[in-house]
């Protein structure tokens, strides 16, 4: 009796799908600038990489904007499409502006990205941290792009990011 009980109560009941943490090796979290106006939107982005690049996945897990907000386009555990040859084992941050090539980052973008970086780098202890331009190393006449417009290592130790 307790075994028909048993195996009634087994056919009703469905196996439960727990989906692990972020299983991807995380060694690298890549900061970029989105190299439009300051004022350009994340569904605006969204269309972008979608409609005219094809992309399925967004450039960026996180945008932060000029008021400092962060912005998320992809949780960590997907892969978005930040650095040719190197997203399966990267999570990539970008702030919002930087459309002419140089450094227009806010106070409240630094503090932000500053926070994600600390966060990041106490949760993934060996990760790397790096601008998009550093996959060409440092002569910059092998940079395909400059991005994010300023130099991270640079920026990590004049603000005391890490």
């Amino acid at each position: 009796m307790i075994q028909q009980l048993i195996n009634g109560i087994a056919t009703w009941i469905k196996p439960m799908k727990i989906k692990p943490p972020n299983t991807r090796d995380i060694k690298y979290l890549f900061l970029h600038t989105t190299g439009t106006s300051m004022d350009a939107t994340p569904d605006a982005m969204r269309k972008y990489w979608k409609n005219k690049l094809g992309w399925k996945n967004p450039g960026y897990h996180i945008t932060i904007d000029k008021y400092g907000e962060a912005h998320h386009l992809l949780p960590f555990d997907k892969i978005a499409n930040g650095v040719r040859g190197w997203n399966k084992n990267a999570i990539h941050i970008s702030t919002i502006g930087g459309k002419d090539g140089t450094d227009t980052r806010t106070e409240q973008q630094k503090l932000a990205l500053s926070w994600w970086v600390k966060k990041l780098s106490s949760e993934y202890t060996d990760i790397v941290i790096k601008g998009h331009r550093d996959v060409y190393g440092p002569d910059k006449s092998y940079w395909k792009k400059s991005c994010p417009n300023y130099d991270v290592t640079k920026w990590l130790k004049e603000d005391n990011v890490l």
